[in-house]
């Protein structure tokens, strides 16, 4: 069967999410993360948030859409998402031994009566 379905909308870059790019026309979408699952089309390229990973006949699968599942394989490129980093600091300062907050620009500290 050489016509089959494109299927998927790239959701965009999205650097808080653990994502796959797709790089290739023609890698196969399945409805299960098996090479015996039935092949619904080949999955439109982009980017794609990860929903689900397995791992299965010697492939990690990608699940990117509702029962939709992609094997890791050329065609494919992971991107982790970024860490972010913690806009609070706690610490404890090694010389006067007091407990610090390093608060953002303007914010204030509203302690309970």
């Amino acid at each position: 069967d050489l016509l089959r379905k494109v299927r998927g909308f790239s959701e965009g870059i999205n650097k808080t999410k653990d994502q796959v790019q797709v790089i290739n026309k023609y890698l196969n979408i399945r409805t299960e993360p098996s090479l015996n699952a039935t092949i619904l089309g080949f999955v439109n390229l982009g980017y794609y948030n990860i929903l689900d990973t397995k791992v299965n006949d010697g492939y990690t699968w990608y699940k990117i859409l509702n029962d939709k599942w992609i094997a890791n394989t050329e065609d494919v490129i992971y991107h982790k998402k970024e860490e972010t980093k913690d806009e609070y600091k706690e610490f404890i300062c090694p010389k006067d031994g007091i407990y610090y907050i390093k608060l953002k620009k303007g914010e204030k500290v509203f302690y309970p009566k």
